[in-house]
């Protein structure tokens, strides 16, 4: 049950100061193209998590950069040009009203 343990960092702090989360939909499905950007999302540091939803977008991503323009600069320098990108909608974070990194198990 336990998977790890972890120290909670303030982000902020630690010179991540925009968060945003990231919808993104894909110009066509396959096994291939599932698995190329998953391994896209993998290696790009500025990803603090992504999933795989269902809904108007496939993907919505969590991303942590320093600032506006580091953020337009992975969008518009990494994300938007890779070839199974088909479109992408943001969303920047302005208050945090809730963050829980661990399970509330009182309602188990």
């Amino acid at each position: 049950m336990i998977e790890g343990y972890a120290a909670r960092l303030n982000a902020r702090k630690l010179g991540f100061g925009l968060r945003a989360m990231v919808r993104v939909n894909l110009k066509d499905h396959g096994k291939g193209t599932d698995r190329d950007f998953a391994a896209f999302l993998e290696s790009a540091p500025e990803v603090a998590s992504a999933f795989s939803v269902s809904g108007d977008a496939d993907y919505i991503l969590e991303i942590r950069t320093a600032d506006l323009e580091a953020f337009a600069a992975f969008i518009h320098g990494r994300l938007l040009p890779h070839p199974q990108v088909g479109q992408v909608r943001s969303d920047i974070v302005l208050k945090t009203l809730k963050d829980r990194a661990g399970l509330d198990l009182s309602a188990v």
